[in-house]
C-alpha cells in the first residue's frame, strides 16, 4: 500500500468515526431536552408517585383529597383510597388533575405574615 492510499483511507475512517460520534451526540442532546410525557393518573398510582411524576408538592394533593400529609407518607393506591372514603376513582383523578393544573403553591407573601 502507498503512502498516499494509507493517508486516504485514515482520513476517511476518521470521517466516519465524526459523523458516527456527531449522531449519536446529537440523539443524547434531544432525548435529555426532551421534557417526558405527563402519564395519565391510573388507579394504582400513590399520591407520592403521582406528585414526583407531575413536579407538585405530594402535601398540596393530599390536603385536595382530604387526607393529612402525614410522615412517612401514606402510599395506598388512589382506588384504595377511593373506597375508603366511599368515592369514585374517577373523582379523585379528576380532583387530582385539577389540583396539579393548578401548579405549584404560591410561596407565603412576607409582608401578610406581620
Amino acid at each position: 500500500m502507498t503512502g498516499r492510499r494509507k493517508q486516504i483511507i485514515l482520513i476517511a475512517s476518521l470521517m466516519v468515526a465524526l459523523a458516527i460520534t456527531l449522531i449519536f451526540s446529537v440523539r443524547l442532546a434531544d432525548r435529555l431536552t426532551r421534557r417526558p410525557l405527563r402519564e395519565p393518573i391510573q388507579p394504582w398510582m400513590s399520591v407520592p408517585h403521582i406528585a414526583r411524576a407531575n413536579q407538585v408538592p405530594p402535601e398540596e394533593l393530599f390536603k385536595a383529597l382530604g387526607l393529612p400529609a402525614t410522615r412517612p407518607p401514606d402510599l395506598r393506591p388512589i382506588a384504595e383510597i377511593a373506597r375508603a372514603q366511599n368515592r369514585s376513582v374517577r373523582e379523585l383523578i379528576s380532583i387530582l388533575e385539577e389540583r396539579i393544573q393548578r401548579g405549584p403553591p404560591d410561596p407565603p407573601d412576607p409582608d401578610r405574615s406581620q
